[in-house]
């Protein structure tokens, strides 16, 4: 049996407007390194649209709500997808969603190179659903699909980019105290000046123990470790990409014996393709 016959839902309900079905067949080589594109569509549906996917098959599923709402059940988590919302499912698993108003969305079903440990990944850290997205990779696969112009690798890249941005809400921005904020500002900005801890501390209005521990617990290193990194990595830059002499970069960010600069900086990257001496 082909793929499709056990994807394909047949005689669909409560679909008022369908642009879709559309196939794409893949190269041998996308299928084995590669993202790749099974099929999908762009469905206008009524609440009388429900899909109840018992019949488990090998590829991942993605949705992008462009209005309205559907309503899932997937891997015991009850969710609803509204406006701008991505949904990825892995078809391994059963999966049951349907429209609880007049809604309008992409969908389409892919498989490929890590598309099974991103989705894990994703729900295990995240869940299922991302929230205000934007539909412009959508659209495109959507075109791709239609037109039937676009090559594996530019499918690939297409997907990649969604996983990517989806990605984001793995890695949330991280949020300073203001006292810890401030004086990494400092740091940031007078690194090339003789100063010390007391000065920072001073900025960050905490007494040097109290800064040097909550500096450590936000950061995750010491501020004299970061005051060096800060330093070591603006020499790193100046290294590669000027003429500058050793010991006039090493004294410009108050190292005054290039020999210690030259030891610390060797134990700090001692694995750089580039050479020091």
């Amino acid at each position: 049996m082909k793929l499709e016959d056990i994807g394909i839902i047949q005689k669909e309900q409560g679909i008022i407007k369908k642009d879709g079905i559309y196939f794409h067949t893949s190269s041998k080589f996308a299928k084995n390194n590669l993202f790749y594109l099974l099929w999908g569509a762009k469905y206008t549906c009524t609440p009388l649209y429900k899909v109840n996917r018992t019949n488990v098959f090998d590829a991942l599923l993605f949705f992008f709500i462009l209005d309205g709402q559907l309503d899932f059940y997937y891997r015991d988590k009850n969710f609803i997808a509204k406006n701008n919302d991505i949904v990825l499912l892995n078809n391994n698993y059963p999966n049951y969603y349907k429209a609880t108003k007049k809604t309008t969305f992409y969908w389409f079903h892919f498989n490929g190179f890590a598309s099974k440990q991103y989705e894990e990944r994703f729900f295990t850290e995240h869940g299922p659903i991302f929230s205000e997205q934007s539909c412009l990779f959508f659209e495109h696969i959507h075109t791709i699909l239609k037109e039937q112009n676009a090559n594996d690798d530019e499918i690939s890249s297409i997907i990649h980019q969604i996983f990517t941005q989806l990605s984001l809400y793995l890695h949330p921005k991280i949020k300073y105290s203001l006292p810890i904020l401030k004086s990494k500002s400092y740091i940031d900005t007078h690194f090339m000046k003789d100063i010390c801890i007391d000065d920072i501390a001073s900025i960050a209005q905490l007494s040097k123990f109290h800064f040097s521990r909550q500096f450590h617990s936000e950061i995750g290193i010491s501020p004299y470790t970061y005051l060096l990194k800060v330093r070591l990595d603006y020499a790193k830059k100046r290294l590669s990409e000027s003429n500058d002499s050793i010991e006039s970069i090493a004294e410009s960010i108050c190292f005054y014996s290039s020999s210690n600069f030259i030891r610390i900086f060797k134990k700090i990257y001692a694995y750089d393709t580039f050479t020091i001496s």
